[in-house]
């Protein structure tokens, strides 16, 4: 079906096709609009990042927060990670001095990408529509770097994901289908996997969501040439009886689904929050980061998880790809209470035990 595009729309950006959640979308950058497919050469990358790309909305997105589940999938109920909600924010956590000489790239609207980001040309997020995926794009699209975010459902990202009227292309896949995977993935330099099925809702979401869907991307990445990949689970996934594990097994499949990426070949970050908040709650006060290693958090006599803002969890995935010491690691992640000294994303990394499971 031929669309009519009037003089009005020439350079508006991406409109759907009418193809199916696979298709091409056609993007229009000049008088006639061109078929585009995800991940092509080189050259073609570099055409599309001065492309504006297509939005319901016009006008930059505030940065707010996002309200939803706080489990990893998307439900609601219980306050653990890879799903919905999130109080986003986007500022970088270890700015160059003044004597630095850093590289500066260019996003899809002509911005700079921040220099410590600049080697990487496009990132994908899995899950990009529950609450520390849209926290991750946000923190993605404040450091420049273009976005594409995977998603369920491309109504429901064409509406709520921030970034959404410059640096971010969405593409509508199902993560328990390998088809159409590597194609999605093609072009991309680094994958954030923050998906999560319903447990509560579909007992078998553990097994296809979490374990299955994760596989499939870690195979479709590697098919893909992508280079980086950190994926977000869950503080618990060493222990059988940790209580989630109540939900039809999910920190179980979410532990076969680290093993998985560890025996990929592929430079990964696993990062493990514990609970998942969107804001500090009551009187409470929330401070920096606190990082550490593989089961150290759990049940006793390990030490109590505690909670952390799903903007934080972000912070540390988009950190991770750029952190030399994030490479083959597993962190776990919580917040403190105000104590403890403030440092860095980069520092924890790098004063962090490097022990790999």
């Amino acid at each position: 079906m031929s669309a009519v595009i009037s003089q009005a729309h020439v350079g508006r950006g991406v409109l759907p096709d009418q193809g199916g959640m696979n298709a091409s979308r056609r993007v229009c950058s000049g008088p006639a609009a061109v078929p585009r497919a995800h991940g092509s050469s080189q050259v073609q990358q570099q055409s599309r990042r001065s492309m504006i790309h297509w939005s319901r909305t016009t006008g930059p997105q505030p940065v707010s927060s996002y309200s939803g589940s706080s489990y990893p999938g998307d439900y609601s109920g219980s306050p653990y990670p890879g799903d919905m909600g999130q109080e986003a924010r986007g500022y970088n956590e270890e700015l160059p001095s003044d004597a630095e000489v850093v590289p500066l790239g260019r996003s899809q609207d002509g911005g700079q990408i921040s220099g410590r980001f600049g080697s990487i040309a496009s990132a994908a997020v899995a899950g990009a529509t529950g609450g520390c995926g849209r926290a991750v794009v946000a923190r993605l699209v404040a450091e420049g770097v273009p976005v594409l975010a995977l998603v369920r459902d491309y109504t429901k990202a064409a509406n709520s994901l921030p970034g959404r009227d410059r640096d971010v292309d969405i593409r509508q896949v199902d993560v328990t289908q390998m088809m159409g995977l590597p194609e999605a993935l093609r072009g991309q330099d680094a994958l954030i996997i923050a998906t999560g099925s319903r447990p509560a809702l579909d007992p078998l979401g553990p097994f296809n969501v979490d374990y299955q869907g994760t596989v499939n991307l870690i195979e479709a990445a590697k098919a893909a040439g992508v280079k980086k990949v950190v994926l977000v689970t869950s503080v618990g996934t060493d222990e059988p009886f940790f209580p989630l594990n109540l939900l039809w097994g999910v920190l179980f499949w979410k532990k076969r689904a680290e093993e998985a990426l560890q025996r990929s070949g592929l430079d990964y970050t696993i990062v493990r929050p514990g609970g998942l908040v969107d804001a500090p709650r009551g009187n409470r006060v929330m401070g920096g980061v606190v990082m550490a290693g593989p089961s150290t958090y759990g049940l006793p006599p390990k030490q109590q998880p505690g909670s952390i803002l799903r903007s934080r969890v972000a912070d540390v995935c988009v950190e991770a790809l750029v952190e030399e010491a994030a490479s083959n690691r597993v962190v776990e992640i919580t917040q403190g209470d105000g104590t403890q000294p403030v440092l860095n994303i980069a520092q924890l990394f790098r004063q962090t035990r490097p022990q790999y499971m």
